[in-house]
Order: C-alpha cells, then structure tokens, then sequence
C-alpha cells in the first residue's frame, strides 16, 4: 500500500510540473523517470523499514498536495491547504519539510523567476506547517489525558541555542555521510555538478536554485531547534533525499527551456 501511494505520488508531481512546463509527447515520460527519483529517493528507505510505512506514505501525499494546491491557487485553496496540512500531521510529522521545500521548488517553476509570489507561497506553506504542528500537539495532549498517557519530545525554550549549537555541528556529517544510506560524499558531489550543470545553461539564476537547496536543507533541520529527537534519522530529511531529483528536473526544465529558446530565435532569424 506504501509503494502504491508513492506511486501516485509520483504521478501527482508529474502532472503538475508537466502543466507548469507545456510540454507533451516523448519529454513527458523523463518527466516521469525524474519524479520516480523524487519520490523513491534513498532516505525514503528507512520509513519502508516500518510497520506504519503506509501511513508515512499518506503523509508525504498530503504534503505534495498542499505544495500543489497552494501553487495553482484554485478555489478556497487556503483552507484546503490547512486542512490537508493538519492531516498530513496527524499522520506523520517527520515528512513535514517536503511542504515547504516542494512549493518553493513548483512556485519557481510556475514563476520562471524568484518574485513576490515565490517568496508568499514559501509563507503560506510554512504557515500550514506551524498551523498542523500546533493541531498535532494539541491532539497529544488530548490523547494523553484521555489515556493517561504522557509524551512530550519538545525540549525547553532555555536549550534552543544548545540546539543551534548541534544543528551547525551534526550538518556537515548528515551531508557527507547521509544517514548511511548514500555513499560518503556522493550526496554533495551530486549537489555539486547539478548546480554547475544547471548554471552552464546560462537560462539560470543562480539564486533560484540556491533558494531550493537551502530550504530543503533548512526545513530539515528546523524542527531541531526545538528537540533534538530524530535528529540524524533519514526518516526525517525526505526534503534532503529528494533534493538530487528536484535538481535534476530543473536541470531538464532548463534544458527544454533553453532549446525551446534557441528554435524560437532560430525561426525567426530565418
């Protein structure tokens, strides 16, 4: 059930990026090939190490929704994104990075550039984080009363900075050795020669794709300011595992873009 969600996961953000890219035909199938890489990326392979693996599942589902829906801006999609958002919690809370990091990816792609909107999608996702967090710990306290239970991993205001401290000390590890699921210093090399790919298209801010790095860097380790748990668990840095696909089909979106440019200026000196 886990792969089967994943599965239409994957053609979700297919069908999206294929709107915001007008295209068809044969690109439409490495469009597919990228978003499978998306999706199935290698820190994904903790949470199919669990029992609960379909619901994880349902969490990352409900987040590419969220990304999708605040993207479009269809009818009353405030409110849609808050409520899947607070479901998307309920079920999972490790997955929560992949909302903000996938709408700042799919708002650049729509916008073609970094603008206000861009930046005022990246808000409202972050809000729909913030908003279901507090639905969440709401929840467990509820469920702890009624079954007089008790679990509370959020730390103390008075340790944030020993946070930081740790946060800034563990990055460079979790990049380099990537919760030993990825070969040492493959994860950074990929990081590496995608960006320098991308840039050599000369179609390409280089602020842009910086942007999606940091954030899904960012949002990964966000939650750590507050409580160390889970830190240097790969169920926890889907953002980061999906980075290399999310690089890559912007490298490809660059590359249509750009041969779509050269035809164009070529026709028309003709």
């Amino acid at each position: 059930m886990a792969i089967f969600i994943s599965c239409l996961n994957v053609f979700i953000i297919k069908n999206t990026v294929i709107k915001f890219m007008n295209i068809n035909g044969k690109k439409e199938w490495m469009i597919l090939i990228i978003s499978y890489v998306i999706i199935f990326n290698f820190t994904y392979l903790e949470n199919m190490q669990f029992a609960e693996c379909m619901v994880m599942a349902i969490s990352v589902l409900m987040n590419t929704l969220v990304a999708k829906i605040i993207v479009e801006k269809n009818k009353n999609y405030i409110t849609k994104s808050i409520i899947l958002s607070i479901l998307s919690m309920l079920c999972y809370q490790g997955t929560m990075n992949w909302i903000v990091t996938l709408t700042c990816f799919l708002s650049i792609m729509k916008e073609k550039k970094l603008n206000k909107e861009v930046l005022k999608n990246i808000a409202l996702s972050a809000t729909c984080v913030v908003i279901g967090v507090i639905c969440d710990l709401i929840q467990i306290r509820i469920s702890g009363k009624l079954l007089n239970m008790t679990q509370n991993r959020m730390g103390s205001i008075k340790n944030i900075p020993k946070n930081i401290y740790y946060i800034f000390s563990s990055l460079g590890y979790i990049l380099t050795d990537t919760y030993n699921l990825f070969p040492k210093y493959i994860f950074i090399l990929y990081i590496i020669a995608l960006i320098s790919i991308d840039i050599s298209k000369g179609s390409l801010k280089l602020t842009n794709i910086l942007l999606i790095v940091i954030i899904a860097i960012a949002t990964t380790f966000a939650p750590y300011i507050f409580t160390k748990a889970g830190l240097g668990t790969a169920r926890m840095a889907f953002s980061i595992g999906a980075l290399i696909g999310l690089l890559i089909l912007y490298c490809y979106y660059n590359t249509v873009s750009y041969t779509h440019l050269r035809a164009h200026e070529t026709r028309r000196h003709l």
